[in-house]
C-alpha cells in the first residue's frame, strides 16, 4: 500500500483502495500450495474502455455470455463453502515515462469473513526486459512487502525499509460489508453484484475442456480504477477453486 493511499484513507474516510496499485486479492486454494502457471502476454483482453459507476447512483449491471453467466453462479455456489483460503499470485506495475515493469510474487491467505495477509518477494528470476502494449520495458524487482488485514484494521509493512503504516478500517466496512467496499473482494461476492462491479469476460486462456476457467474482470467503481485495470483469475472447473491470480495496476 502506497504511502499516498494512507493519505486517501485517512483524509476521506471511505476507502478508495487499500492494495498496492499492481496487488491481487483472491482465494486460492484450501491450505495448500498452488502454483501459477505460464500466462499468455495479452495486454488487455477487455478493449473496450471502461466507464466509472457514477457516485450516488445505482451501478448498472453489465450483461455477460450465458457460458459466464453460468460460470459465476456455479463459483458463487462454490464460494460460500469456503471459510479459508490460500494462494499464489504475480503483481506488475509499470511506469510509462521512464518505462520499467516492476514485478513481485507471493502468497496470499483469507479467512471469512475479513481477514487476510499478503507476503510480495521479488522474483528470483526476471528477463531483461518485456514488451506489454507495444512498449518494451525493463523488468526489476519490486520490495518485500507484507500487507495484512485484520478485520479492523490494515497493517503494511515495507521489509526493506523496515517501516510500516497501519489503517482502521470503518466499521461500516468491517466484517461482511468489507464486500461494500472499494477493496477489491471480488472473491466471496455473488454474482449479480460482481456484474454490477465489475465489466467481466473469459479470458483467452478459458479451456473447460481441460479443466481451466479464465475470468477477467475490470472494475467499474473509480476508487478501484485508481488503483487497479484489471484482475485475471484462472479457476479449475473440479472445485473452482483459483490456482491462479493476477492483477494489473491502474498504469499498466
Amino acid at each position: 500500500m502506497h504511502r499516498r493511499l494512507i493519505a486517501h484513507i485517512l483524509g476521506l474516510i471511505v476507502i478508495p483502495g487499500c492494495l498496492a496499485t499492481g496487488a491481487v486479492w483472491g482465494q486460492g486454494q484450501a491450505p495448500g500450495r498452488s502454483t501459477i502457471p505460464p500466462v499468455a502476454n495479452n495486454p488487455d483482453p477487455i478493449q473496450r474502455p471502461v466507464q466509472p459507476a457514477q457516485q450516488g447512483q445505482p451501478a448498472e449491471k453489465h450483461e455477460v455470455s450465458p457460458e459466464l453467466e453460468q460460470i459465476l453462479v456455479t463459483w458463487e455456489k462454490y464460494s460460500v463453502k469456503l471459510t479459508k483460503l490460500e494462494g499464489a499470485f504475480e503483481k506488475y506495475d509499470y511506469d510509462f515515462v521512464f518505462k520499467i515493469e516492476k514485478r513481485s510474487e507471493g502468497r496470499y491467505y483469507y479467512e471469512e469473513p475479513d481477514k487476510g495477509r499478503m507476503d510480495f518477494f521479488p522474483p528470483k528470476q526476471l528477463p531483461e526486459t518485456n514488451e506489454t502494449r507495444g512498449v518494451t520495458f525493463q523488468v526489476k524487482p519490486n520490495y518485500t512487502q507484507s500487507w495484512i488485514c485484520t478485520g479492523k484494521e490494515i497493517l503494511d509493512i515495507n521489509h526493506d525499509e523496515k517501516t510500516y503504516n497501519m489503517v482502521d478500517i470503518p466499521a461500516r466496512f468491517q466484517g461482511q460489508n468489507i464486500i461494500e467496499s472499494p477493496l477489491p473482494f471480488l472473491f466471496g461476492m455473488k454474482a449479480e453484484e460482481m456484474k454490477k462491479r465489475y465489466l467481466m469476460t473469459l479470458g483467452d486462456m478459458h479451456n473447460p475442456q481441460k479443466g481451466v476457467i479464465h475470468i477477467v474482470a475490470a472494475p467499474l467503481h473509480p476508487a478501484q480504477q485508481r488503483e487497479y485495470r484489471r484482475i485475471e483469475v484462472l479457476l479449475n472447473t473440479a472445485d473452482f477453486l483459483p490456482t491462479a491470480v493476477r492483477l494489473w495496476g491502474a498504469s499498466g
